[in-house]
């Protein structure tokens, strides 16, 4: 009930989506017609696939005809310049992907450099003349295979050996005093500084590693004494710290200015190579590496062959479907939100505001499919009798009322003139913009109802009706819908 005599409407109407959902379904022969183009136009799209040359089938077949690639790429005009560039091409992508490749596998080049430790471990070692020999095995040491494995079994490292071996390293400083000259040419130093290190993201690994490391030089020194004598070895240094190094840092940059450097110059070579050109370089170049397994690959892809031309008519006639249907609903979409006319009975309550009385549906009107379906879910619980609407209209606290509709309309003039039959406060009219008759009447009222007609009734006439209520103080006491 607007009893300020404002029409306060939203500016943005919600879209129903359950009213959206029936009046979809209610186009379903439309669906099915559309759903019937779209198989044909897949059949269509897959029969000009089928039917359009394939260049690279052609490179194929002259690769299986004449053995000698110089002799295929004569009959196809490819240029020697052409070749060289296939060849550099083919080149770089080996580069590419061993970095990429070498990038996944890498431990050393997932650490971060800000957040890795550094494990040292330093021996002095003077022997003599023998310390040059000692040094070397002191080297050997940590590159023996039985040494990674005692590493990735201790600290948990799951990769290659190559990449533990990134961990781990060994450097030599040694002392030439004193010099013992042989032949006045050479020099043989008599003490050295092995230095161990070993990096890694937490100290756990590397205190593990050193102290495999630890054990090992044990194990030499007891060795090599019992075959060359005795010598001095020791610690100097033994500790793990926290060590920020912008050389990996550096190193991991240029790794990845090195790929980037690669795959320009992929995208730039093999740009410039026609349709043939292209089949060729995929054929003789990108196909080396499938040598091995070629005879499996054609042995399954004749065994396939069936199965995959079935899956190919299935995709386009998917396709042809979904792009029909997509074009369907954005069809009926667009039409259903550029309708301006009163789709259901509850948008006159929610989208004006105004007291929905009731809903009107004839008792001769016998309902089918979707429309039964939808009166069953959405509108079971609301009366839809003209006895039932004179009943309510006649609690209403207005002593005197003016029914008013687009008598024009036949089926609008048939329900207002039986309802008043059963309430004997209420009068029937014309609307107020069509007829100034109705709206002197209306004056003379306690308040207005206004008759809707679903699927007919358009916003711009409620709104010029509740424009007209507002200026003349006229009190709208709700809507009654015609359902047809």
């Amino acid at each position: 009930m607007n009893e300020n005599y404002r029409n306060n409407y939203n500016d943005e109407m919600e879209i129903n989506l359950v009213d959206l959902m029936f009046y979809l379904l209610k186009h379903w022969k439309s669906l099915l017609i559309v759903t019937i183009l779209g198989v044909l136009l897949g059949v269509g799209i897959w029969k000009v696939k089928g039917a359009s040359p394939d260049k690279g089938a052609a490179v194929d077949e002259l690769l299986e005809s004449e053995e000698d690639m110089n002799v295929v790429a004569e009959q196809l005009k490819i240029a020697p310049d052409v070749i060289r560039n296939m060849e550099l091409a083919y080149q770089y992508r080996g580069l590419y992907e061993g970095q990429i490749n070498y990038n996944q596998n890498s431990i050393l080049m997932k650490l971060d450099p800000n957040e890795v430790y550094t494990g040292t471990l330093r021996y002095y070692v003077s022997a003599g003349d023998n310390t040059e020999l000692l040094s070397l095995l002191y080297q050997n040491m940590i590159s023996k295979r039985e040494f990674i494995h005692k590493i990735k079994e201790s600290a948990s490292i799951d990769c290659e050996e190559q990449y533990v071996r990134e961990l781990i390293n060994c450097s030599l400083s040694g002392s030439d005093a004193p010099i013992i000259s042989i032949d006045g040419t050479e020099t043989v130093p008599q003490s050295v500084l092995i230095s161990y290190s070993v990096v890694y993201s937490n100290t756990e690994v590397c205190e593990k590693v050193l102290q495999i490391i630890r054990e090992e030089a044990a194990a030499l020194q007891a060795e090599c004494q019992e075959k060359y004598g005795e010598y001095t070895q020791e610690i100097v240094f033994d500790g793990v710290q926290f060590v920020a190094d912008n050389s990996r840092l550096d190193k991991q940059k240029s790794d990845i200015d090195v790929m980037n450097a690669c795959l320009t110059n992929i995208t730039k070579l093999e740009a410039d190579f026609t349709d043939e050109e292209m089949a060729y370089y995929e054929t003789v170049y990108l196909g080396r590496d499938e040598e091995d397994i070629l005879d499996k690959e054609e042995f399954e892809e004749e065994m396939e062959q069936p199965v995959s031309a079935k899956s190919s008519v299935a995709k386009w006639l998917l396709i042809g479907i979904m792009l029909g249907i997509v074009c369907w609903g954005g069809f009926y979409l667009v039409k259903y939100l550029f309708d301006k006319r009163v789709k259901y009975a509850e948008e006159v309550s929610n989208y004006y505001g105004l007291h929905l009385i009731g809903r009107y549906k004839p008792e001769d009107s016998k309902l089918k499919g979707i429309d039964k379906l939808q009166e069953q879910i959405v509108n079971r619980n609301m009366g839809s009798s003209r006895e039932y609407i004179a009943s309510a209209m006649n609690i209403l606290d207005e002593k005197t009322l003016l029914l008013i509709g687009d008598l024009k309309d036949q089926e609008v003039e048939a329900f207002v003139k039986g309802l008043i039959e059963n309430c004997s406060k209420a009068e029937y009219g014309n609307l107020m913009q069509n007829d100034s008759e109705a709206l002197e009447r209306a004056k003379d009222k306690a308040g207005v109802i206004l008759c809707v007609h679903k699927g007919k009734t358009t916003h711009t006439e409620i709104q010029r009706e509740l424009e007209i209520c507002r200026l003349q103080n006229i009190c709208v006491a709700g809507a009654v819908v015609v359902e047809s």
